[in-house]
């Protein structure tokens, strides 16, 4: 009669079987779903599409076109979604049969136990044979284990390989468009950036402006400390560019570019460039006038940039002022710093930036520096130059891929910090040394969006990885969220939400504390210009110009829906109770007279 005992070891010696079966069905099929999405991303190749290479032709041959502007775009941005959503399942999968092997191999290892029994004495010379099957079985299912998950991590490596190409858009090409990959760029000089060449005599130092001057202004991409929040200013709400009111005035872009105006006192700032030329302007803000132009000198010729992105251009950075010098970045890895008068007296070469579709990041002015982030296939480093006389003060190497994001400035209260983003690290450095603060590996895919920060709190977001927020006193998480997050845009926090607004034309807002949806609100149009706060009131501009106004509360309470009667893909300027936005062909100032 059967012990209980043996009945109980029959018993678990049938699930070890079950389970171990099961695990083993589980980790082929994973296998095989991994291998199949592979090979299926290899055969459509959404970054070459044949339908995206002959809009580009078309577009090359008509570039006043709008139509094939925007067919461009979507396809562009359906090309990318399906490439990081094929990088997402192979991810996930990998981490799926990783647990499947476990389970497995431990279920095996709990048979190989269970079956052992008690030594007996042999029944005649020569080796027990079923024992030696039993023990080839088990090498041979572990043997099949390891080259299973062998073969997993090459495929999940190799589509994380492939993924760099396509993951190379960011906040400068796509401040207009996703549009289709450019050619990579020339590399730059493995010795880092060139000393900077004084082209005039150096203006003095300065003190650095106070900070309640920064905020009265609109330094930098986002404004003070690139943030998106205006200092004291009550803008419009009522416009109509088609007739021209609310517009106090309109003015030509000389040379078309994405970056954003910038505005200082009376004078409103920008670049443009294209193969002919780089340039920089400043506007009279009172009037619109010309102030002056001035020429940059590239240190390459157009033939070392090969196809510079049409969505992305020369001129992508947005500037940045410190009220007494003027600072503009262009494709070439040139940097040029003007006084408000137009005169050049510096210049600076960081070499041409190995990167697809082209160089993007925006400039950030801190105090008596000016700080630049330069992540490039060629590595990842941030600098800080003397605004004076363009005199390197740091340099700060980093661990991290291409991005398209900007550098922006926070206060704890206890200190200031440099917060940078871009895959896979959300980090914070010190602007006196550009020494490491703080790091955190949540990030993730082609960073554009630029950071946000209130209350103690970094926000990151890129549609890859979500929505991170982390504290700034010790770089760690305190909340995600994955809804609606935007690609291009950046989000904007302030008074205890995060708000955000997405290329799939969703406007978001969430609670700073925990992450909770507040509300979303759906309109017609996506955005790549980012949200900026005035007051009480938020504003942003869809990719067809119409501007979304709205109550900054928990609740959605829209205020008007102006529109400029032109694409607007650049974030906008509040300054002196003014709206300066560059629309698709002019500069804009929207304002009371």
């Amino acid at each position: 009669m059967p012990q209980p005992e043996q009945n109980n070891k029959a018993l678990y010696i049938r699930i070890a079987q079950g389970v171990a079966l099961v695990a083993g069905l589980f980790v082929l099929v994973v296998s095989a779903l991994i291998v199949f999405n592979h090979l299926q991303l290899k055969r459509t190749d959404p970054a070459n599409s044949p339908a995206l290479k002959r809009l580009m032709t078309e577009f090359r041959a008509q570039p006043d076109r709008p139509a094939i502007r925007e067919e461009i775009r979507a396809l562009d941005l359906l090309a990318r979604r399906a490439l990081f959503s094929s990088h997402a399942v192979v991810r996930s999968g990998a981490f799926m049969l990783l647990g499947g092997v476990i389970v497995l191999l431990c279920a095996l290892q709990a048979l190989a136990a269970l079956q052992r029994t008690a030594p007996m004495p042999p029944k005649c010379e020569g080796p027990d044979e079923a024992l030696e099957m039993n023990a080839r079985s088990r090498w041979a299912l572990a043997g099949a284990c390891v080259v299973i998950a062998a073969a997993a991590a090459y495929v999940l490596v190799l589509s994380h390989a492939e993924l760099g190409p396509l993951g190379a858009a960011g906040e400068g090409m796509r401040t207009l468009a996703p549009a289709t990959a450019a050619a990579e760029s020339a590399p730059a000089s493995a010795a880092g950036a060139a000393p900077a060449a004084p082209l005039a005599q150096s203006v003095p130092p300065a003190p650095p402006p106070p900070v309640e001057e920064v905020r009265s202004n609109w330094p930098g991409f986002r404004g003070p400390f690139g943030l998106g929040v205006a200092g004291a200013a009550d803008p419009p709400i009522t416009w109509d560019g088609a007739s021209g009111s609310g517009v106090l005035w309109k003015a030509v872009a000389p040379r078309k570019a994405y970056n954003s105006p910038i505005v200082w006192g009376d004078h409103v700032y920008f670049s443009g460039g294209d193969e002919k030329g780089l340039e920089v302007f400043c506007l009279d803000a009172s009037t619109g006038n010309l102030l002056w132009q001035r020429a940059v000198q590239p240190s390459t010729t157009p033939d070392k940039l090969q196809d510079v992105s049409d969505d992305t251009g020369y001129a992508a950075s947005t500037m940045a002022t410190d009220g007494r010098r003027v600072f503009a970045i262009f494709a070439t890895g040139d940097l040029a710093c003007f006084t408000p008068d137009g005169t050049q007296v510096w210049t600076r070469c960081f070499g041409v930036p190995a990167l697809s579709y082209g160089y993007a990041s925006s400039l950030l002015a801190y105090q008596d520096r000016v700080i630049v982030q330069f992540d490039t296939g060629d590595g990842a480093r941030l600098y800080a130059l003397a605004a004076a006389d363009g005199t390197q003060l740091w340099e700060t190497r980093r661990d991290v891929s291409p991005s398209w994001s900007s550098p922006v400035v926070i206060n704890t209260g206890a200190r200031d910090e440099i917060i940078v983003s871009a895959d896979p690290l959300l980090a914070a450095y010190s602007p006196a040394d550009g020494s490491e603060l703080w790091k955190l590996d949540c990030m993730g895919g082609e960073v554009a969006p630029s950071p946000a920060y209130d209350s103690g709190i970094v926000y990151a977001a890129n549609e890859a990885c979500g929505l991170k927020a982390v504290r700034a006193s010790d770089g760690t998480l305190a909340w995600e969220s994955s809804d609606n997050i935007p690609d291009v845009s950046s989000p904007v926090a302030a008074k205890g939400m995060v708000i955000f607004a997405s290329s799939g034309a969703v406007i978001s807002c969430l609670d700073a504390r925990d992450g909770t949806e507040l509300w979303t609100h759906e309109v017609d149009n996506g955005f790549y210009a980012s949200p900026v706060v005035a007051g009480d009131r938020v504003y942003a501009f869809d990719n067809t110009g119409v501007a979304h106004i709205f109550t900054l509360d928990r609740t959605y309470t829209e205020i008007g829906t102006p529109a400029l009667g032109e694409a607007v893909v650049t974030t906008p300027a509040i300054a002196g109770g003014r709206i300066y936005v560059r629309g698709d062909r002019h500069v804009y100032c929207i304002g009371v007279e």
